[in-house]
C-alpha cells in the first residue's frame, strides 16, 4: 500500500466509517451464521457470499444477496 492509497482510506472512513467498517467487516471477517450452521465470508472474486459447513466444514453455497449484512449494528466508540 501506497501513501496515496492509505490517505484515500482515511478520507473514506472519515467521510462514511459506518459504510468503510462495514465493507472491511464484510471482508475480512468469518461470521458464524447459526440459521445455516455455516461459517461465511464474502467473496469478491466470485462477488457472492461463500462459506463452509460449521460441524463438518465441507464448502456450502449460500443464498445471500450481495447486500447482505450479518451484524446487527456497527459503533464507533470515541475514547
Amino acid at each position: 500500500m501506497d501513501r496515496d492509497h492509505y490517505v484515500r482510506l482515511q478520507e473514506e472512513c472519515a467521510e462514511n466509517p459506518g459504510l468503510f467498517h462495514g465493507n472491511v467487516a464484510k471482508r475480512q471477517i468469518c461470521w458464524h451464521l447459526p440459521e445455516y450452521n455455516a461459517w461465511a465470508f464474502f467473496d469478491d472474486v466470485q462477488n457472492a457470499w461463500s462459506g463452509w459447513d460449521a460441524a463438518t466444514g465441507e464448502a456450502v453455497t449460500l443464498d445471500l444477496p450481495e447486500s447482505f449484512e450479518p451484524w446487527e449494528r456497527a459503533s464507533l466508540a470515541l475514547v
